[in-house]
């Protein structure tokens, strides 16, 4: 649950635990826009943090997710069978 104080949005750091277990419970890739809202839902992030925007279009939450995903890639924990789409690694 999201226990920041309410004018924060959690670093990317924050947001790897939920999506990791998010991703695990899938049977087939899952988009972007899926694994955001798992996460968001999952840690309870208000609205207004969700529409800040980062730069464009993008948003503050969507930038942060994207190092989340960028981190875990990194390490092994998952990939993308394709463009914006993510798997799970079984270890």
């Amino acid at each position: 649950m999201y226990v920041r104080r309410m004018n924060e949005l959690p670093k990317y750091q924050e947001f790897i635990e939920p999506m990791l277990a998010y991703l695990a419970q899938q049977s087939s890739p899952v988009t972007n826009f899926e694994i955001n809202k798992a996460v968001a839902e999952a840690l309870g992030i208000p609205t207004h943090h969700l529409d800040e925007i980062h730069s464009g279009s993008r948003t503050k939450f969507q930038y942060q997710m994207a190092w989340a995903r960028t981190k875990a890639k990194a390490d092994g924990k998952i990939s993308s069978p394709k463009r914006e789409t993510w798997v799970s690694v079984k270890a």
